[in-house]
């Protein structure tokens, strides 16, 4: 169950995210021909609350079990150094295809949603970057790329605006202590930064944020991102932050 805020997802509710709850209910009235008037779904995962002591549910607040998570209902399996090799191909492809700028995501939809925004470069030209935003950029460097758009949202960012170029959870954590500082140099009022300092996710901080109105909160942290990713490779490639919400509106970019 949901116990704390900033997870996208009701609190007091079952920890199952958007797309999982959308593909159960469909799956439920398929079968049930024809549909009950009321019917009551029970998830369960066997062990979920041993297996959930060694995630981090608890410290985001999902209490009782494991979490049902997913975005597009389709599980693709990777090694690390077999990830790691689809990005850097995809930074080769794009290369050797004559791109001379690309679009790197931390994912799916962040992808997606740069895509509305660049609906004139090449599909090679889009790269979904993961977890792995350092190698991208320096392969991107080492392939004379001209201009490297970065495409995420808040958790990641922050952590590539702190010098961490490996993005995963269970690698490094979001920073509430960098947000908290963010927020004080954007303007914000002190309570404002007590709350964003003890936010529960990034996701949480931007909802604080969002709340009061404080926009240049987000320009400055996409123009740490480029200060951090141009301190690990230098001048060339220029990269160019673009910092989305869970719905896709352009919360801050940098350069403006």
């Amino acid at each position: 169950m949901v116990t704390r805020p900033g997870l996208g997802l009701p609190v007091g509710g079952p920890a199952i995210n958007p797309v999982p709850r959308r593909m159960i209910a469909r799956s439920v009235r398929e079968s049930l021909r024809p549909l009950a008037p009321m019917v009551t779904v029970t998830v369960s995962v066997r062990d979920g609350e041993v297996l959930a002591r060694r995630t981090l549910n608890g410290r985001l607040g999902i209490e009782g079990g494991l979490s049902i998570l997913g975005t597009t209902g389709v599980v693709r399996p990777y090694s690390t150094a077999a990830w790691k090799a689809s990005v850097l191909q995809g930074v080769d492809v794009a290369a050797a295809g004559g791109c001379t700028e690309i679009v790197a995501s931390t994912g799916g939809r962040s992808e997606a949603y740069a895509r509305r925004l660049f609906p004139n470069l090449a599909a090679a030209a889009f790269v979904e970057m993961g977890e792995f935003t350092g190698h991208l950029l320096k392969r991107a460097r080492d392939r004379d790329l001209r201009v490297v758009h970065l495409s995420g949202m808040v958790g990641k960012f922050s952590k590539i605006a702190c010098g961490h170029f490996m993005t995963h959870v269970a690698g490094n954590q979001v920073d509430t202590a960098y947000l908290a500082d963010l927020a004080e140099r954007a303007g914000g009022e002190p309570n404002l930064v007590a709350a964003v300092r003890g936010a529960n996710t990034a996701r949480h901080a931007q909802e604080l944020v969002t709340a009061t109105g404080l926009d240049g909160f987000f320009d400055l942290l996409c123009t740490d991102v480029v200060r951090s990713c141009s301190q690990l490779v230098g001048a060339e490639p220029e990269v160019r932050a673009l910092l989305f919400d869970f719905k896709g509106r352009l919360l801050g970019r940098a350069p403006r």
